[in-house]
């Protein structure tokens, strides 16, 4: 079984992850997945003009080595299994990014917290994992 845990340091994402602990209960997984998506200032929605580009990139840069900490903070959860986990940093919309990963690496299901830390807020669930819900293309876990 492959699973892709979608991650950003928030308290539902560390839930998350703790979640699948708890229903693996050490049972056959072959790969676990651990994605931190950010969308970026260049490409994402909240793009500030007031920035030129290299301080947008430089922005950027800082984005993606937060992610790689969330990652390697999450990743400790699973240091007591045995289990295979990687690591995967992208950028882009985020929840179009993870439905599209989960798709190209043929994943079981997909893993993620009902709210993160955009500060969305929906009536029962966050927009990001509303819209991995929705487009998803194999089971999706939400986890409250």
């Amino acid at each position: 079984m492959k699973i892709l845990i979608a991650v950003d340091g928030s308290e539902h994402s560390i839930k998350a992850l703790k979640e699948v602990l708890r229903l693996t209960g050490g049972g056959k997984i072959e790969e676990i997945t651990l994605l931190h998506v950010f969308e970026g200032l260049l490409t994402g929605p909240i793009f500030n003009s007031d920035l030129d580009e290299e301080q947008a990139r430089n922005l950027d840069n800082q984005l993606q080595k937060r992610g790689a900490a969330i990652l390697e903070q999450s990743a400790g959860i699973f240091s007591d299994q045995d289990y295979t986990v990687n690591t995967v940093v992208k950028q882009g919309p985020i929840a179009q990014t993870i439905v599209q990963y989960a798709a190209e690496g043929n994943y079981d299901f997909i893993v993620v917290g009902s709210r993160g830390l955009s500060g969305a807020k929906k009536l029962f669930l966050g927009s990001v994992s509303n819209a991995i819900v929705q487009e998803a293309h194999t089971d999706v876990l939400v986890v409250k």
